[in-house]
């Protein structure tokens, strides 16, 4: 028969040793014991000493809070963003890695919890939108980024052409519709021919 170990007034995780409820072995004898969250229970010494039972079942009620939490949030409609943002800055694997990851942009350690990218962002987002980074040169973070429309964004691209004449800064595409040319002639004569800004944006297009 094993002696006896006291553990009155140890703590074993969140579970603090009142008094001895049965006497016997070491390994069966029961004890008394308070949870942190105020409820008593009894555990026996083997269990305790193990770290089989750390509290008095309240530790696992929050553990699977957490996971079904978790689990809910992949039902959210900002879930996907939120990975496929994560893969291309992380995934050398992901088609996108080359211009994310790859060229230095990542994402911010805060954002690496979804919970934390759903505060940040979720207020401000609405159907038909998708996630923008300001600065293309900067990673994914909340001062950095923003909701926007497939037009918003496709005018912040790095290789977006920027033209700026009399004090106006447009991307080609918008030269060419407040001036009424066809893209492509606009294109022509800055990119092929080089002709100089005001040239190109203001000579008359001749038709045949």
């Amino acid at each position: 028969m094993s002696r006896l170990i006291n553990l009155q007034g140890k703590k074993f995780s969140r579970l603090t040793v009142l008094s001895l409820k049965d006497s016997g072995t070491d390994k069966h004898a029961r004890w008394n014991c308070v949870c942190d969250c105020g409820k008593k229970t009894i555990s026996d010494g083997y269990t305790l000493r193990s770290g089989h039972t750390k509290s008095c079942g309240c530790l696992g009620a929050e553990n699977r809070k957490k996971a079904n939490t978790r689990h809910g949030q992949r039902q959210h409609c900002l879930y996907k963003t939120w990975i496929q943002m994560k893969q291309r800055c992380e995934n050398k694997k992901d088609h996108g890695y080359k211009n994310y990851g790859g060229r230095g942009i990542k994402m911010c350690d805060q954002w690496h919890d979804f919970a934390n990218f759903l505060r940040d962002m979720g207020d401000s987002f609405k159907p038909g939108l998708s996630i923008d980074r300001i600065n293309n040169n900067y990673g994914y973070c909340k001062e950095n980024c923003r909701w926007a429309t497939l037009y918003q964004q496709s005018r912040n691209k790095r290789v977006t052409h920027f033209i700026e004449y009399n004090g106006l800064k447009l991307c080609m595409r918008d030269w060419s519709r407040k001036l009424g040319m066809n893209y492509t002639t606009l294109a022509a004569r800055l990119l092929t021919y080089k002709w100089p800004i005001e040239k190109a944006l203001t000579s008359k297009i001749y038709k045949r």
